[in-house]
């Protein structure tokens, strides 16, 4: 994570303008300490966003090694549409006035 220092306490990474209390990490919560990675169901698209990301920095290797360590060898789930379920990207886009990245 560029721009952040990390923390010291526990050898997260801490966002800039975090909470500067110990434990206290990304935005100020102690999320990912809180919540097993059992519980964590990014979406294929997230997935997806991440890669191109990645890949146009010239990092593929960090890509590979993410989706290795989260979703391969880790206990991170993955969400994803059917091609079926897209006409409720369409009408949560359309009811909300959403991007079709956020709607997603």
């Amino acid at each position: 994570m560029s721009g952040g220092k990390t923390d010291g306490s526990c050898g997260h990474q801490r966002v800039a303008g975090a909470a500067s209390e110990p434990g206290k990490v990304w935005g100020g919560g102690a999320f990912p300490a809180e919540v097993p990675s059992s519980r964590l169901f990014p979406t294929d698209f997230t997935l997806h966003s991440l890669g191109v990301i990645l890949t146009r920095l010239r990092k593929p290797g960090t890509f590979l090694l993410f989706v290795r360590d989260l979703f391969v060898g880790g206990e991170v789930g993955l969400l994803g549409l059917r091609p079926q379920e897209m006409e409720h990207i369409i009408v949560t886009m359309e009811r909300y006035h959403l991007d079709f990245d956020d709607a997603y």
